[in-house]
């Protein structure tokens, strides 16, 4: 049924959405409570059951085992999803929009609607059992945890050890070693005494932050919930990939695999990281604030075009394999591509623009990673050109 609001006015509320960002984001959770209809998640067919939505899927699925209950985790095939269930198990189903092209349509109006690239967007359902849940622990990233079915009880509590922690952690085991150096060690073993404590029911929406602690266990009945997840890029992630990518382009010994431990190399060795030190040193003089955050804003929200000067002929349009012949100025060119990707570039040929949402919607059988990818590609060999947004 197609409705007026987004899903982020669905999530948090058209009173609240414009204050969202001011007063939760990044690190205050949020709960909303409201009716479950007013949820187009809820009226996925696939999210009805275990069952069901096991039947849209491939690959394997997670099994948790109840606490204290001494049975195994298990990495389960879809057709042992029913049973598992019915015996007690959690069962975690991941990137649920990769199987289903509903939740993969709401992933995408999600992530336009927080300013996330639609490849770092992740969902994720939970089918349990009262007495189930999660212990208490913290997520790298974000994330709306929508409940569709059943009543939850939560507890939430900032967490004082880690901030804006790049990988998970939990109370229980070991910490990654990835929190050495950053975090406060060692993570408390149980929930902190004043943990908040919140009760969720059908329709209730809680915004947990990334690093907050969080638990749940799951009342009488069967319970469902879908995570809508904003697995982004931190900072240091965003500069480091700009600077390696700025070094293999301008220094090919950056690119060669060092044997450090030969000592016969060590002198040539030294001289090769000399220079990749100094090319490093120019790049990081060379970066700028205001550009790097225009070319960044284009990347993630990019509009495709072709760029001018340049035309294209299809020369053969076999059945999977299309190729074209390019001319860009006084250069020309043939180049082959599947057949669904030339059919897009046949389409751009014609129109202006296309925003990146727009080829994922004409490439729903391509993840889109994958389109983000060939389309970043086509744009290094100039038969694409991004146009940055209108605001900017």
């Amino acid at each position: 049924m197609k409705r007026a609001d987004s899903l982020l006015v669905e999530l948090v509320g058209k009173k609240h959405c414009e204050q969202f960002f001011d007063e939760s984001w990044p690190g205050k959770p949020m709960v909303r409570h409201g009716p479950v209809k007013r949820l187009r998640v809820a009226e996925v067919p696939e999210l009805q059951s275990p069952a069901a939505l096991a039947k849209a899927w491939t690959g394997r699925i997670s099994a948790w085992a109840k606490a204290g209950s001494g049975m195994p985790a298990i990495e389960a095939v879809p057709d042992q999803a029913p049973a598992l269930y019915e015996v007690g198990y959690t069962l975690f189903f991941a990137n649920v929009q990769r199987h289903v092209p509903a939740i993969r349509d709401l992933a995408r109006e999600f992530a336009d609607a927080t300013g996330v690239s639609y490849d770092r967007v992740s969902c994720e359902a939970f089918f349990s059992k009262g007495g189930s849940g999660a212990p208490p622990h913290f997520d790298p990233y974000a994330g709306f945890n929508v409940q569709l079915v059943g009543e939850k009880e939560w507890q939430l509590r900032k967490n004082d050890h880690v901030e804006f922690p790049i990988t998970g952690g939990a109370m229980i085991g070991h910490p990654d070693p990835a929190h050495y150096g950053s975090a406060r060690l060692p993570f408390p073993e149980r929930m902190p005494d004043d943990a908040e404590r919140v009760m969720t029911r059908a329709g209730t929406v809680v915004f947990v932050p990334a690093g907050y602690w969080h638990a749940t266990r799951a009342l009488e009945g069967a319970s469902v919930a879908i995570v809508f997840s904003m697995n982004r890029d931190p900072w240091s992630g965003k500069v480091a990939k700009e600077i390696e990518s700025r070094l293999n382009k301008s220094l090919a010994v950056a690119r060669s695999s060092p044997l450090l431990n030969l000592p016969s190399l060590y002198e040539r060795q030294r001289d090769e990281l000399e220079s990749v030190l100094g090319a490093l040193k120019k790049i990081v003089n060379e970066l700028e604030t205001e550009s790097l955050m225009q070319r960044w804003i284009s990347r993630d929200r990019p509009r495709f075009g072709i760029p001018r000067g340049v035309t294209i002929k299809f020369v053969d349009r076999e059945a999977t394999r299309w190729t074209l012949h390019v001319r860009q100025g006084e250069r020309q060119f043939d180049t082959q591509m599947h057949r669904s990707f030339a059919e897009v570039l046949f389409e751009l040929a014609r129109k202006k623009s296309l925003a990146y949402e727009e080829l994922c919607a004409k490439l729903p059988a391509r993840s889109p990673a994958e389109v983000l990818r060939v389309a970043e590609e086509l744009v290094d060999i100039g038969l694409l050109q991004v146009v940055p947004p209108a605001w900017l």
